[in-house]
């Protein structure tokens, strides 16, 4: 999937010959120019990578946190339609920047895709029975990565969810 993001993300801003755009440009590049998903499709793609961290948002422009030359694609390419149908959970969307910023250095640190690194923490989530989140720091920590900065922002993360359930 999120190879796939990436490749999507690096063919709108190479095709806009720039390196960073408004959502607006965004959204309306994927679906009025090329055609590939609605507008509130294109949104929810456009949000979804924004929580995933795949895109940072600066003053109302956007533009990629990972490296271009690096994301390759056919030339008649053209992403799966359920890409853009995708929702990220509830969950990943209440996180603040640091949390979402392991994923990219987990991606960086083992030289893998995002896929891959999306499949272990899954892995984890399953085999431990734990919160996505927590998966996400015992991977990290397993990896090396130091994850006690993040300790209290995936408490409150789970705190809220948990309390939003007994509502």
């Amino acid at each position: 999937m999120f190879d796939e993001m990436k490749q999507v993300i690096t063919f709108l801003f190479k095709r806009a010959g720039k390196t960073s755009m408004t959502k607006t440009e965004f959204y309306l590049d994927l679906s009025m120019h090329l055609r590939w998903c609605p507008v509130d499709l294109a949104k929810r793609f456009l949000e979804n990578s924004i929580t995933l961290g795949l895109l940072k948002e600066d003053e109302g422009m956007v533009s990629p946190t990972f490296p271009m030359k690096d994301v390759f694609f056919p030339i008649n390419f053209k992403p799966s339609p359920d890409l853009f149908r995708k929702k990220i959970p509830s969950q990943v969307e209440e996180k603040k920047e640091g949390i979402r910023e392991l994923i990219p250095r987990l991606v960086e640190t083992l030289g893998v895709t995002c896929d891959a690194v999306t499949a272990e923490i899954e892995k984890i989530e399953r085999e431990k029975n734990v919160f996505n989140e927590v998966a996400v720091l015992m991977c990290a920590h397993e990896h090396g990565l130091e994850v006690s900065k993040y300790f209290d922002e995936v408490f409150n993360v789970i705190i809220k969810s948990e309390a939003s359930k007994a509502v």
